[in-house]
């Protein structure tokens, strides 16, 4: 498909913004819910009309932008609801079915995405990223007190 009306994200665990809470609830005694979702690694794709949110710990989330811009309505799951039945009218029909293509055209997007950048999320951990940064922006990121 084309992608260049698609805006992509790759969004890594926010390391330093985590070693800082990590450091200040040890200090408080406060154990933090590792399993939490803001540890974990979230990629996306949004056209004008739709997006598609991949997070690897929570349910996949859709939307479309241009009938919901609160996002108030997750269509990940409606491909389910559609195969279980209960339609309500031939208008909400057509809207699923326009809903269905718009979301799936940004999902099929985020996959061909997600292909060319080295394919599904790997175990890459905290170190990993650190080991990737110049000196100078851990230095700056230690002044600051994100890094011990």
């Amino acid at each position: 498909g084309d992608l260049d009306d698609v805006a992509f994200v790759d969004y890594h665990r926010p390391v330093v913004e985590l070693r800082q809470l990590e450091s200040k609830a040890k200090n408080a005694r406060i154990t933090l819910d590792t399993e939490s979702r803001f540890y974990s690694r979230m990629r996306a794709a949004r056209r004008t009309d739709a997006k598609f949110i991949r997070n690897e710990r929570i349910p996949d989330e859709a939307y479309r932008l241009d009938r919901d811009p609160g996002e108030t309505e997750n269509l990940a799951g409606d491909e389910a609801q559609r195969a279980s039945g209960g339609r309500a009218t031939e208008s909400r029909d057509a809207d699923l079915d326009d809903d269905a293509a718009a979301v799936g055209a940004v999902k099929s997007a985020l996959t061909v995405f997600e292909g060319e950048i080295d394919g599904e999320w790997d175990d890459l951990d905290d170190e990993d990223v650190l080991e990737d940064m110049g000196d100078e922006a851990k230095d700056r990121l230690q002044d600051l007190g994100y890094l011990e």
